[in-house]
């Protein structure tokens, strides 16, 4: 039996979030799209698991927090048994009417997400460049952050006397 090595701190510590490949503008709109397209994916797959689609089937015509009256002792009247009949007859319409609501909520939402699924997308298209632009700029002002340290720890090791700054930076 072999185990995984333990993870060092630097394994386990949180690291940044890749970001988009902005090379070039169709490679970012084709990862874009993809993630929103999984997005939807998941969505999708997650409505009716939320709203327990399956088990609201199943269970459809069982009585309401599974109340009901049972019959208490051999030999009692009619009074009795319609009392006890109309208990659970109630009992379960109550049950199945919560579930059916449920149920056409589950319908209302998903049927709002599709229909609403192309303006989403319309808009998240009329987004993207300026998403491309953002991501730009993000990615130049990184890249001269790192410049400076480069080049900020390129003199402080070649620089012994902070007057020759200029000399150094020249070099």
């Amino acid at each position: 039996m072999s185990f995984a090595p333990l993870k060092t701190i630097e394994d386990l510590a949180i690291t940044e979030t890749p970001r988009p490949d902005v090379s070039s503008f169709t490679a970012f709109t084709e990862e874009k799209i993809n993630n929103f397209i999984t997005a939807v994916i998941n969505t999708t797959m997650f409505l009716p698991h939320y709203f327990s689609v399956k088990h609201l089937l199943k269970t459809l015509f069982l009585p309401w927090k599974n109340l009901t009256e049972k019959k208490k002792m051999s030999g009692e009247g009619l009074d009795a048994l319609f009392n006890r009949l109309s208990f659970n007859i109630i009992s379960r319409l109550v049950g199945s009417t919560v579930r059916i609501m449920t149920l056409i909520t589950y319908l209302f939402v998903q049927i709002a997400f599709v229909l609403f699924l192309p303006i989403a997308f319309t808009i998240f298209l009329l987004i993207l460049p300026l998403q491309y632009l953002a991501q730009l700029g993000h990615t130049a002002k990184k890249q001269d952050e790192e410049e400076k340290k480069v080049k900020m720890s390129f003199i402080s090791s070649h620089m012994l006397d902070p007057k020759n700054q200029k000399v150094v930076e020249e070099w």
